[in-house]
C-alpha cells in the first residue's frame, strides 16, 4: 500500500486528533457517532444497506437543525450552512407533519402543498430537494414558480391548500438561501410554535409513510393574488417610483402593476440627486416588509406609516371604524405566527409588526409590501402635494 493509499484509507473525526481505520469510521456510522454529522466523509458508507444510509442521512440532519434554525425558519449560507440535502430532510418533517394535521386532502391523495422560490440563479437545486422531500412525504406538490411571501401565503388560504414552502433568502445576504413554511389557511410557522413541531419531526426520525411519491405539478395564480390590488394602480399620477429589493418577483410585479400607467420605476441603488423620486421603498428578500422614505430621504417611521395606509383605507371607503393597530398597541416583536393570530382574532384593519412588516386584514391576514405601495401610491395621488406633506398633515 502506498502512502496516498494508507492516508486515504485512515480517517479522522472532527475535534479529534487521531486517525482510526475505515472499519472504525463504519462502525461509528452505523452506532450513530454524533461527530459524524459534521464529519466531510460522512458519506462514505462502504457496505451499508440503503435503508441504514438513508437513517444516516435523517439521523445528520437533525444533528445540524439547531444550527440552520431562526425565529421565522430556517436557513444559511447556501451549500455551506445550508445544503439540499438539509432541504430535502427540513421538507419530508414538514410534509409528515402536513399528513398529521391534513384539512385538504385524504388519506389516499395526501396534503395538497404549494412550493415557490424566490427565483434566484441558486434556487432550482434547493426547489428541486424540497419537491422531492414533500413528495418522499406523500404531498401533492404544486410548483408555483417565483413568488413573494404573501403571494404564496394567500394562495395557500385561497387554493385551499394544507401548506406552503418558500425557498427563499430569509437573511438577506448575497449567497444565503432558506426555507419559509406555512400550514393550512395561510398561517406562517415560527419558532415557539410552528417551527418547533416540524423540528420535533425531523429530531424522531422520519419513516416513509407511502411506496410511491404522488406527481407534482406546475402552475400559477399570482393573479389571483395581486387582482384586488389593481384598482390601486390605476388612475394615478405620474410619479417617479425608486424600488430597492432583492426579491426579483416583487420587483415583477411592480413591474407589471406600473406598466399602464405613467408612473416610472427605478430598480436598485442610484444616486439620490440622479432622479427625483417622489417615493422610495426598501423592500426585504420576501416581500413582506419594508420601509419608506419621502422625496426628501427621510423614513416615515411605522406609527407615520400606519396612520397614511389607515387614511388610504378610509379614501378608498374600507370601514375602519375599528382601531389601527398601531405599533405601541401591538407587541412588535411578536413572532408573524403569533401577529397572523393576533389579526385574526382582532378587527383591526392593519397593524406593524417586527422588521417592518405591515399586515392587512384579510382571509388571509398577510405582511405585504406590495399593498402598502399600493395604498401609498394611491394616496399620493389624490393630489400634487409631495409626500412628506402628507405625511405632515396625517400627524397633525
Amino acid at each position: 500500500m502506498t502512502e496516498d493509499e494508507d492516508a486515504e484509507s485512515r480517517f479522522q473525526c472532527p475535534g479529534e486528533s487521531y486517525t482510526i481505520s475505515r472499519a472504525d469510521h463504519l462502525a461509528r456510522l452505523a452506532a450513530y457517532y454524533p461527530d459524524c454529522g459534521g464529519c466531510p466523509r460522512r458519506h462514505e458508507t462502504g457496505t451499508l444497506s440503503p435503508r441504514a444510509r438513508e437513517r444516516l442521512d435523517q439521523s445528520h440532519a437533525a444533528q445540524r437543525s439547531a444550527g440552520v434554525l431562526h425565529p421565522e425558519g430556517v436557513g444559511g449560507i447556501a451549500w455551506n450552512e445550508f445544503t439540499p440535502e438539509l432541504t430535502r430532510a427540513w421538507a419530508r418533517a414538514f410534509g409528515l407533519t402536513l399528513r398529521d394535521h391534513a384539512t385538504q386532502g385524504d388519506d389516499a391523495a395526501g396534503p395538497r402543498v404549494l412550493l415557490a422560490s424566490d427565483g434566484r440563479q441558486l434556487s432550482p437545486e434547493f426547489v428541486a430537494a424540497g419537491a422531492e422531500g414533500l413528495r418522499w412525504a406523500g404531498c401533492r406538490v404544486i410548483d408555483l414558480g417565483a413568488a413573494t411571501a404573501p403571494c404564496l401565503a394567500v394562495s395557500v388560504a385561497r387554493l385551499p391548500a394544507d401548506g406552503g414552502l418558500l425557498v427563499a433568502n430569509p437573511r438577506g445576504a448575497l449567497a444565503s438561501v432558506g426555507l419559509k413554511f406555512w400550514s393550512d389557511g395561510g398561517r406562517p410557522l415560527s419558532a415557539g410554535r410552528g417551527l418547533e413541531t416540524i423540528a420535533r419531526r425531523l429530531e424522531q426520525g422520519l419513516d416513509r409513510p407511502v411506496r410511491v411519491a404522488p406527481a407534482a405539478r406546475r402552475d400559477s395564480i399570482a393573479a389571483e393574488y395581486f387582482g384586488h390590488l389593481q384598482p390601486s394602480f390605476h388612475g394615478l399620477r405620474p410619479l417617479n417610483l425608486w424600488l430597492e429589493t432583492t426579491c426579483g418577483p416583487f420587483t415583477a410585479l411592480v413591474e407589471q402593476l406600473l406598466s399602464p400607467t405613467a408612473c416610472q420605476l427605478i430598480v436598485g441603488r442610484v444616486a439620490q440627486d440622479k432622479t427625483a423620486a417622489h417615493l422610495r421603498i426598501q423592500v426585504d428578500a420576501d416581500g413582506e416588509g419594508c420601509r419608506v422614505f419621502d422625496e426628501k430621504g427621510r423614513e416615515a417611521t411605522p406609527a407615520e406609516l400606519v396612520r397614511l395606509l389607515g387614511a388610504s383605507l378610509r379614501s378608498e371607503g374600507a370601514d375602519t371604524r375599528e382601531e389601527v393597530a398601531l405599533p405601541n398597541e401591538v407587541p412588535s416583536a411578536m413572532s408573524r405566527e403569533d401577529f397572523w393570530q393576533a389579526m385574526r382574532d382582532s378587527r383591526a384593519p392593519l397593524g406593524a409588526g417586527a422588521e417592518g412588516r405591515y399586515w392587512f386584514a384579510g382571509d388571509p391576514p398577510v405582511p405585504d409590501a406590495l399593498a402598502v405601495l399600493a395604498h401609498l401610491l394611491a394616496y399620493l395621488s389624490e393630489s400634487d402635494a409631495p409626500f412628506s406633506e402628507r405625511i405632515a398633515r396625517v400627524n397633525a
